[in-house]
């Protein structure tokens, strides 16, 4: 596999299979771990400098990095068609590009800083990765074998306003894999009601599951994603706001915990949760229906498997979605407008987050 397709979690199990191979020799020293540092808040902005954080001290001409917009296909797998906006960048090289991308190692090797300036303005509300090149080694000489894949994205500085949107239905998709932070994908089909006059938005998050024929794991289309309505799903609020941004518009959720069991198996609670994306209207971009992509970020997470309970620290992760056809709206989903969201999901027994719902006055 070419090494700009590794992904962390592929790494990461290469890394298991590699410390279970050689359990019980004492003298094995593994070579660096690499993190993403998540910046506070789960945002960056072009002021917000990205931090690694590595396991040791790592060998200065080791270090490569590149950033890539997030075209992938089901799989994962980078897209052949996909152009780095930074490419191959090395320390010794200072500045990479000429919009004002530079990297710096800290004096103990452990922490590289990257400011961004203006390379990535074009993209800014887009899901990005930063790909740590295979190769990265300690002082030792101890080599990391794979590249490493990190998810991210640039918001934009300036959000607010009155904002003139047309969505197909206002339902959309939202899929995002937090493996291997945390085990399970979280699928949600979310209902957003905007204010018009001041962007700011109320959405209705509900748990789905993919159907038998979903062509892949990583699929995130309307059809193959059926809502939970039974004693295992669930329906939670979101709040935020929602910016122009040229000919797309900008969605910032507000942060709060989020807590569910997803499936009916894994329970999960997701701190200071939110949601980034960008949001373009077919009308605007001529597809099939509206897309949905971003990153969401959590301050911490806790799941439990069986009786063990696991923490967590900082993550993010890309998703994606897309518009559901106004004619397909899934039957008896918690809508934001609706005056009784719960009636069937709480009928059911399942955990609507939405009892005694008042909806807001943009519906009226």
């Amino acid at each position: 596999m070419n090494r700009a397709h590794t992904h962390p979690w592929v790494a990461g199990a290469l890394m298991v299979a590699l410390g279970a191979g050689l359990a019980g020799c004492d003298d094995y020293n593994p070579p660096p771990e690499v993190e993403l540092r998540v910046a506070d808040g789960g945002i960056w902005t072009k002021d917000t400098p990205l931090e690694l954080v590595f396991s040791e001290a790592i060998a200065p001409e080791s270090l490569t990095v590149t950033i890539w917009p997030n075209e992938v296909d089901l799989e994962r797998e980078l897209l052949p068609t996909a152009v780095p906006l930074v490419s191959e960048c090395v320390l010794s090289a200072g500045a990479c590009g000429d919009a004002g991308f530079t990297m710096a190692l800290a004096a103990d090797g452990t922490v590289l800083t990257m400011t961004l300036g203006d390379a990535f303005d074009v993209v800014e509300g887009e899901p990005l990765l930063i790909e740590v090149h295979g190769g990265l080694s300690d002082l030792a000489g101890r080599e990391r074998v794979p590249s490493t894949f990190f998810d991210f994205q640039v918001t934009p500085s300036a959000i607010g306003g009155p904002v003139d949107i047309e969505l197909e239905s206002g339902l959309f998709t939202m899929c995002a894999d937090l493996a291997p932070t945390v085990p399970v994908w979280l699928r949600m089909a979310i209902d957003i009601e905007i204010d018009e006059e001041t962007g700011l938005f109320v959405g209705a998050g509900t748990f789905v599951r993919q159907t038998d024929d979903s062509p892949g794991t990583n699929n995130c289309q309307a059809q193959f994603l059926d809502p939970d309505l039974t004693d295992k799903g669930f329906a939670v609020v979101f709040t935020g706001l929602v910016t122009a941004l040229g000919d797309d518009y900008f969605l910032q959720s507000d942060a709060a915990d989020l807590s569910v069991t997803v499936a009916g198996i894994v329970p999960v609670v997701l701190a200071d949760f939110q949601l980034s994306g960008t949001i373009i209207p077919k009308s605007k971009s001529g597809a099939e229906r509206d897309t949905f992509s971003g990153t969401m970020a959590a301050s911490g997470a806790v799941f439990t498997v069986g009786a063990n309970e696991v923490e967590v620290d900082a993550i993010t992760r890309s998703w994606e979605g897309e518009g559901v056809d106004p004619n397909a709206i899934y039957a008896d989903i918690p809508l934001v407008c609706s005056e009784d969201p719960c009636e069937a999901m709480g009928g059911a027994g399942g955990d609507c987050q939405m009892e005694n719902w008042v909806p807001p006055e943009s519906c009226e």
